[in-house]
């Protein structure tokens, strides 16, 4: 009867952690000055679901690694199964950089990489704090 009652226990742990990775939303990515430069660490990317009648709302910053990388990771109440994501992050003369993306059940892992500076310039520096 044990073998059986910590069998049905794992199972049900297991049917309820498969159900729980479907509402999670995950955005990565990295920030780089341009296509042919190093990426930028320490800067600063907004991630954003805006609300809607039957979800507030989500709004993230996020810090890239040494490496200039982000990541997120959202868990979405059961009801959401699709909505609007907003990435932006500022560039190097100061305005932003913003991409939307649409999320559902098929497609909730999202992947995008900014180029913060549109020319690259012998002396130019993304210097952020």
């Amino acid at each position: 009867m044990k073998k059986f009652s910590l069998f049905f226990l794992l199972a049900a742990l297991a049917v309820f952690t498969v159900k729980a990775d479907d509402n999670i939303l995950t955005v990565s990515g990295a920030v780089y000055e341009n296509p042919n430069s190093n990426p930028v660490p320490d800067h600063t990317v907004m991630i954003e679901i805006p609300p809607s009648n039957i979800f507030e709302g989500y709004y993230n910053e996020v810090l890239t690694n040494d490496a200039g990388e982000y990541f997120d990771e959202i868990v979405l109440p059961e009801i959401v199964t699709q909505g609007e994501l907003h990435l932006s992050t500022i560039d190097c003369n100061g305005d932003i950089i913003s991409e939307m993306f649409y999320f559902s059940p098929n497609a909730m892992n999202f992947t995008y990489d900014f180029f913060i500076c549109d020319e690259p310039f012998p002396d130019c520096q993304a210097m952020f704090e």
